[in-house]
């Protein structure tokens, strides 16, 4: 049988080939060991609270979904010198008060008032029967038509009686509930009257019919 002889070079190569590869698995691995030490040490442990203020940036609030607003909060603003007392008398002249009701003063009011009042707002009422009446608005909706319609309770009362003002480009009205009656506020061009409601209601009575008796019908 014919035997084969390695060459003592060539086994000497093997052996140079073998000692670089383990050279190099043993680099790597330490690379590998080191990179992974410093991305652990970049990064924040379990326990480890990172918090950071950015006083420049709005205060803002997150939904449940991530989603971010801002907030704004408007100041509440009183309304105290609206409405300016005139002389009934004067006002007839250019703007009659209602057929067969006598207002009980007569104002004049910018326009624009009411549109421009939001939740919150306060406005002082032109004086009624020696009385004086402000209202808190407490709801705003503005309208197709661009006319805005408030709800509003008296200031300093619990919200039993609740008001309505509404404005559009020329006109604006306003239904006021107190404990001393209903009264009706109109304004047309920014000039107006207070009536009461009690007295629009009778001038829309037809005395001069009779009244009539239904009789009941049996079923």
């Amino acid at each position: 049988m014919n035997k084969r002889y390695i060459p003592i070079g060539s086994f000497v190569l093997l052996i140079g080939i073998a000692l670089w590869i383990t050279s190099v698995e043993t680099e790597s691995k330490s690379n590998k060991a080191e990179a992974k030490d410093t991305t652990h040490a970049s990064l924040p442990s379990p326990k480890q609270v990172i918090r950071t203020k950015d006083t420049s940036a709005p205060k803002v609030s997150k939904s449940s979904a991530g989603s971010k607003k801002v907030v704004y909060i408007k100041e509440k603003r009183v309304f105290d010198n609206a409405f300016e007392p005139i002389d009934i008398a004067e006002l007839r002249t250019s703007y009659p008060p209602m057929k067969g009701v006598e207002p009980i003063s007569a104002f004049k009011l910018k326009q624009n008032t009411i549109k421009d009042l939001y939740n919150g707002d306060t406005l002082a009422l032109p004086e009624i029967n020696g009385y004086d009446y402000s209202l808190t608005i407490e709801k705003r909706v503005l309208n197709t038509n661009g006319s805005v319609t408030l709800e509003a309770s008296l200031e300093g009362e619990d919200k039993t009686h609740l008001s309505i003002l509404t404005e559009g480009d020329k006109t604006s009205f306003i239904t006021l509930s107190t404990s001393e009656g209903i009264f009706e506020i109109q304004t047309l061009n920014g000039k107006g009257y207070v009536y009461s409601s009690t007295d629009i209601k009778n001038a829309r009575i037809d005395y001069s019919k009779t009244d009539t008796l239904i009789p009941h019908q049996k079923h």
